[in-house]
């Protein structure tokens, strides 16, 4: 999961004032130094991920402590619910959003503006959110590389802009909690030309081919790209529901947020992410592996209820 401190865009309200937006300052661009922590979280998640021999680093800082030095021979998503309980839960992430049995939530219904913002709100969300993180998952494929899919069908990747809940001083201690966490979700889909707004981001991706590398981001990278079009407000629908992390520990804290729309990305493009190593470059030579393919299989939806912010039907796999 490609992780990197940098400012989110969000959502504010429009006829029935849905999403509210705290303006961020004009220094934000300054903190989009780095794109070091963007590679390393995705490295980390592939070796969670992975049929790999041996996992050699720490599992990760939100797992247990007992469990942050555990050497594993084989750690794989079969295999979470051994090492963490959670992973065993009723509302675990991803799902298989079924468009038709979405239930419509006039409540949600808005047009929604965007802008930078280093806080989120919004009327399915109980409290202000503050960006953590930002990540992404793909795979190998035009429709095998999403965490969550619609109605059966994928997309080429997913980005995840987490939040933490304003309430709660720290994301350990957020993800004790079943409100801690609001995940924002946007499908990347797979095209022939290039995506112009995405086109830095790349640039400095491929830059940083193994675990450890660094590269600084330009200030003038635009955020924005990485939602829905901000022109088409149908674009801007999406699906809501009570999940969790789709990494371990998999905390049930997670209120996700899906958008409808995708955001388009070159073949191209996706070759960049696919390109890169999970491991150092001394390594790679020993073992080259991959970072592809860091994607949760979708779990049971089991009695919950997923929300829609816009009327239709769909298919459905179920």
């Amino acid at each position: 999961m490609l992780l990197l401190f940098l400012a989110y865009l969000n959502f504010i309200s429009g006829l029935k004032q849905t999403l509210k937006i705290d303006e961020m300052t004009s220094g934000v661009a300054s903190k989009l130094n780095t794109a070091k922590d963007f590679v390393q979280h995705q490295q980390q998640t592939l070796s969670e991920l992975g049929a790999v021999k041996t996992v050699k680093e720490r599992v990760g800082s939100l797992m247990p402590t007992q469990l942050q030095n555990l050497k594993l021979n084989y750690f794989s998503p079969g295999s979470w619910t051994k090492y963490f309980p959670a992973a065993k839960g009723n509302r675990q992430s991803p799902i298989d959003i079924c468009a038709s049995q979405a239930q419509f939530d006039e409540q949600l219904e808005n047009r929604i503006k965007l802008t930078l913002t280093l806080a989120l709100s919004a009327v399915h969300l109980p409290a202000t959110y503050i960006l953590t993180q930002i990540h992404c998952h793909w795979g190998t494929e035009p429709m095998n590389g999403s965490e969550h899919v619609i109605g059966g069908v994928g997309y080429a990747g997913e980005i995840h802009i987490v939040h933490r809940n304003a309430n709660y001083s720290t994301m350990e201690e957020a993800c004790k909690h079943s409100d801690g966490v609001a995940v924002v979700a946007v499908f990347l889909n797979e095209s022939l030309d290039d995506n112009l707004a995405l086109e830095p981001l790349v640039q400095m991706i491929s830059k940083i081919q193994f675990k450890n590398e660094s590269v600084t981001f330009p200030q003038g990278f635009d955020i924005k790209c990485l939602i829905p079009d901000k022109i088409n407000l149908d674009k801007r629908e999406f699906w809501t529901y009570e999940g969790s992390l789709t990494t371990p520990p998999c905390c049930e804290c997670v209120l996700w947020t899906v958008f409808r729309a995708a955001i388009p990305i070159s073949s191209r493009q996706l070759e960049v992410f696919r390109s890169l190593y999970a491991v150092p470059v001394e390594d790679s030579e020993r073992n080259p592996m991959r970072l592809i393919n860091n994607i949760r299989p979708v779990q049971a939806v089991n009695s919950r209820i997923v929300r829609a912010s816009f009327r239709a039907g769909g298919l459905c796999t179920t």
